[in-house]
Parts: C-alpha cells; sequence; structure tokens
C-alpha cells in the first residue's frame, strides 16, 4: 500500500507572506483545510487540524489508534504538493482509545485517493511507491503491487 501522493495545482493560495514572520510555519494549511471536510464526508472523524515544521496535519484519533495525515508543499517548487499518512502504535496509540472511528489507513487512505479524483484541479496525481527511492515511482492507483508504476514523475 502507497501511504504517499504527489501532485501538482494551483488551487491553493500561496501562503509564503503570511508564513514570512513565523519559520516554524510551512505552506500545507489550505490543502489540510480542503482534505478534511472531504475525509469527513467519507465518514472519517477528524480531530485537530495544525502545523508541524514540515507542513499541516490533519488528525483522525480512533480505537485502533492514531493517524496523522500530512499535508505540506514540496520544498523549491511553485505547484507541487504532497499528502502522505502516518499510522502511531506504542504510547500514541493507547492515549487514542475509545475517541471515535477515524477508519483504519487503507480506508483514509481510498478517501484521500477519492477526494483526490474528483477534484478537477488536480494534475500528475501519483502514488509514491516506497520501496524505490526517489519520485521516479508513481503509480495512479494507490493499491499497486511495487514496482507497478504508471506514471513517470517530471
Amino acid at each position: 500500500m502507497r501511504r504517499m501522493v504527489l501532485f501538482r495545482t494551483s488551487m491553493f493560495p500561496d501562503e509564503t507572506s503570511a508564513l514570512e514572520n513565523d519559520e516554524y510555519l510551512k505552506p500545507g494549511k489550505h490543502l489540510a483545510e480542503w482534505l478534511a471536510p472531504r475525509l469527513s464526508e467519507a465518514g472519517i472523524q477528524i480531530g485537530n487540524i495544525g502545523p508541524e515544521d514540515w507542513g499541516w496535519y490533519v488528525e483522525l484519533r480512533g480505537d485502533h489508534g492514531l493517524i496523522m495525515v500530512c499535508c505540506s508543499k514540496v520544498d523549491d517548487t511553485d505547484d507541487q504538493w504532497l499528502i502522505h499518512t502516518h499510522e502511531t502504535s506504542g504510547i500514541g496509540k493507547w492515549f487514542s482509545r475509545a475517541k471515535g472511528k477515524a477508519g483504519k489507513e487503507p480506508e483514509v487512505i481510498k478517501a484521500i485517493a477519492a477526494a483526490l479524483a474528483n477534484e478537477k484541479r488536480l494534475e500528475q496525481v501519483g502514488w509514491i511507491d516506497e520501496s524505490v527511492k526517489g519520485w521516479e515511482a508513481l503509480s495512479s492507483d494507490p493499491f499497486a503491487p511495487p514496482g507497478k508504476n504508471d506514471i513517470l514523475a517530471h
């Protein structure tokens, strides 16, 4: 299963000027705010949306643990964005028990894929094969087997 998706779009406003006074904040807020209601519409319980040093996250809490949906702009690009999921374990999983169902990670990835597929203003949507180094190995299908790549990164 591929947990990272890369795409191009100009639909999110440039956040650079708003972030100039705070080095900690990175672009991704508008992407996170766009994605969160779409995940909610898919039946996934949304928690907090917040900043990190790499971008913004949408927190999904459930009886299985905590899933962070990470939203960021690819550094030094004008229009490339990245979404990836990260499922926590250990004490983070224990603390997040019984706070609602976020869905398991494959369900979350299906909901992300559906949201991206329904948005016509996105281009070159490609799920990254984590078994291959770099951005070369992209597939239009997040559940494609490793090595099956049908999109070339540009």
